[in-house]
Order: C-alpha cells, then structure tokens, then sequence
C-alpha cells in the first residue's frame, strides 16, 4: 500500500500538470457545474491516474459504487485494491455528503474537488471536523490523508480580470491539518 502523505503530493503534481496542460476552450467550462464536471471526469482525472500509475475502473464515469472517481493499484499483489477516491461536487456549501462518503471508504489517499470563494473558514472547520469525528468511531490507519482541491475563480479589482486557481490542503484522518495551504494560479478565463 502507498503511503498517503506521498500519493497525496504526487496527486497535486499531476493533478496540476494536467490542469495546465488544458487549453482556452477547456479552461472556459469552468464557468458552469457540467462544464466542470465534465473535464475532471473526461480529461483530468484519466491522466492523473495514468501519471500516478493507477487505472480507473470499469464503469468510470457513471460512479464506482456511487463514489465518483477511484483509483485503483494496476499490477501486482494488490491488483484491483483502491488508492484513492475522489468525490466532486460543484457546490461546496453542499459537499458535506461528500466528506462523510469519504469517511466510510479506506484507501491511502481519499479527495473532494469543489468549487467555491477561497478561503471559506466555516466550511474547512466543517470538513476538518467530519473527519476528526469520523475518526473517533471508525478508526483508520494513521497514514491516511484526505485532499482539499477547491477550484476558484478569482477577479482582480483592477480591469476585472478573471483567473482559475485551484486551492489544496490535507487532512490527516484524526483531522489534522497537514503542512500548509497550497494555491496554484493555473490562467486566465
């Protein structure tokens, strides 16, 4: 099994790599909740899984037992077992379902993608205490993280310039913050 922690780099690595790699006509579907949705699950998330040497499994895209992304181990002894799970949710005042799926999985590295303004201080409390209190009745291996990406669209004051920047932060499964915020200026919109 791969250590969270280290999945959960290599995770925000690729994930940004392929972010930047996405041209004008894909950065522009970030201006709706289908448009968004549509290039995690279409482009970015079937390349992060191939640059983390993981494979989607069948069915991906319509929901793998209603979580929206896994990543699973492609060769080997631990063939088929789940490395990660992504849930993403558009709306992020709505996404506590999400975090609380989350919490019922086991895998080295478990993420939520959302959207939303950034910083939203009530809404990280929220999370953060999902997990610290999901930890208290379901126990899990200390070597887990939870992953933070929240995409978010900020408008310079001067000109009105809007820009994409995706958020990240991590959680250890007794609901520590782990390391500092991350925020990643990915262009113009």
């Amino acid at each position: 099994m791969i250590h969270g922690n280290n999945l959960w780099q290599e995770f925000q690595r690729t994930f940004l790599e392929n972010v930047q790699a996405l041209g004008p006509d894909q950065l522009a579907h970030w201006r709706t909740a289908r448009g968004r949705t549509r290039v995690y699950r279409d482009n970015v998330l079937p390349r992060v899984a191939e640059g983390l040497r993981l494979e989607l499994p069948r069915g991906y895209g319509r929901g793998f037992l209603t979580v929206d992304c896994t990543f699973k181990v492609r060769e080997g002894a631990d063939r088929g077992s789940p490395q990660v799970f992504i849930e993403y949710e558009n709306r992020a005042q709505s996404a506590m379902v999400e975090v609380e799926k989350l919490c019922y999985l086991r895998a080295p590295l478990k993420i939520l993608i959302t959207f939303c303004r950034w910083p939203d201080k009530d809404l990280r409390k929220k999370w953060v205490d999902c997990v610290a209190g999901s930890w208290k009745w379901l126990p899990e291996f200390s070597g887990i993280v939870y992953g933070f990406v929240i995409a978010d669209i900020m408008c310079e004051r001067q000109g009105g310039r809007k820009r994409l920047c995706f958020h990240f932060f991590g959680v250890s499964a007794d609901g520590v913050l782990m390391g500092n915020e991350r925020t990643e200026f990915i262009g113009d919109l």
